[in-house]
């Protein structure tokens, strides 16, 4: 009888085929909603590979990855599937503080790379959704990038860093070697912007709303919920990385409440 394979034995890509097929049959189950949950990072370490650059600091925002020609670019990545709907996005743009973004798609069935398309700030600018109210904005997963101009093909760079993950995979967390320049001055994000009501859900669902209102009923939480998910993964994710400092074992019964947020 043939011996099982243990995890750690097994390559990167094997990892991710395993991961890949495991969460197809959850979202077949309906047990989860997405097949996305390590997408993002793995994209972003991708690009950074491929392309020599250096993965952003966590308190960075508006980009992932510097380059050595000191350009700095945003990454956003889809697992996409054949049943995929027509009108998905990948996650909105938020800040505009890149100078280029990395479109990556992965396979579901295998987390390989199925396309990876960078596409100057400007020219993602004019093909997004616009959300005016957020200064954001959402490209289609379907849109033809490589068709635009100045768009440069990434996918096989992204494939060879893939392999070579196999090779030289990364330990423990990817290295992010100090930058020079003070990464909080990159964000681009006003920390507590002015809104004023338009007459619209500031959900983006177009919805009409009566006057000095913001959001459709209960859209407001789907927002919220929204944008947790997509920069933190989940509502502990997002409690994790705000509160001050973390309550020790020993303390905890008596710390439990005394967390705040900023």
């Amino acid at each position: 009888m043939a011996r099982a394979e243990s995890m750690s034995e097994l390559p990167v890509t094997g990892l991710l085929a395993r991961y890949a097929a495991i969460m197809t049959e959850l979202y077949d189950r309906g047990v989860v909603r997405t097949r996305n949950a390590p997408a993002g990072d793995l994209a972003e370490l991708l690009v950074a590979r491929a392309l020599d650059g250096t993965l952003a600091p966590n308190p960075a925002r508006g980009w992932h990855v510097a380059l050595p020609d000191s350009r700095f670019l945003l990454v956003k990545c889809r697992v996409i599937h054949p049943g995929s709907r027509s009108g998905a996005t990948y996650s909105a743009i938020r800040s505009w503080g890149f100078d280029a973004c990395v479109f990556v798609r992965l396979d579901a069935s295998s987390y390989g790379v199925h396309s990876a398309v960078e596409v100057p700030v400007g020219v993602v600018r004019e093909i997004s959704h616009q959300q005016d109210w957020a200064e954001s904005g959402r490209v289609r997963v379907a849109e033809d990038l490589l068709s635009l101009p100045g768009a440069v093909d990434r996918t096989e760079a992204l494939r060879s860093a893939l392999a070579a993950l196999d090779v030289e995979p990364p330990r423990s967390a990817p290295s992010q070697e100090p930058l020079p320049f003070d990464a909080t001055e990159a964000t681009v994000l006003p920390a507590h912007p002015t809104v004023t009501p338009t007459g619209r859900c500031f959900c983006g669902c177009g919805g009409r709303v009566p006057p000095g209102r913001f959001f459709v009923p209960s859209h407001d939480r789907r927002a919220e919920a929204e944008i947790i998910r997509e920069r933190y993964g989940s509502i502990a994710g997002f409690v994790a990385a705000h509160l001050h400092e973390p309550a020790s074992a020993s303390s905890a019964p008596a710390a439990r409440g005394a967390g705040t947020l900023p």
